[in-house]
């Protein structure tokens, strides 16, 4: 029994709250849930040097979650996921799309997208040309699960 009161202090409970919160926020996207667990964390280190009831915790909780996800978020955001020419993700990832070849699965027309083949998976693609199924075709842009392509000058 006296284990038990251990875990049920309020330290450890938010302690464990905060890290299941920051673990939530590898599996969830969107950079939100860090925020409260580092609330959670705040009111835990506070609970270790003071006693506040369960409504100063609350509140405590709230207030720094909000400022922290209000304050910090857009810097965490371009600190650790954006790249220096201002698109998201890693720079790389670019470099891996445009100006490559792949090969019209389907017509694509202007306004009707079609389907590439692209390094052996299916993309969704658009143009501004018309481009026939089977054509080689030279990779602009990617944009989100969209490949922008144009018909290959070499033949």
């Amino acid at each position: 029994m006296e284990n038990l009161k251990v875990w049920l202090k309020p330290e450890v409970v938010w302690f464990i709250v905060g890290i299941i919160l920051m673990l939530m926020e590898m599996a969830v996207p969107g950079l939100v849930i860090i925020f409260f667990g580092i609330g959670a964390i705040v009111v835990s280190l506070i609970c270790m040097v003071a006693s506040p009831s369960l409504t100063v915790q609350l509140i405590i909780f709230i207030v720094v979650s909000s400022l922290s996800l209000a304050l910090l978020r857009s810097w965490f955001k371009t600190r650790f996921f954006s790249s220096t020419d201002g698109m998201t993700g890693d720079p790389t990832v670019l470099d891996e799309f445009t100006g490559k070849t792949a090969v019209a699965e389907t017509a694509i027309l202007p306004g009707m997208p079609g389907r590439v083949e692209f390094k052996g998976t299916h993309w969704k693609a658009e143009s501004d040309q018309e481009i026939a199924a089977g054509e080689v075709v030279v990779v602009l842009e990617k944009d989100n699960i969209t490949l922008k392509v144009t018909k290959s000058s070499s033949k």
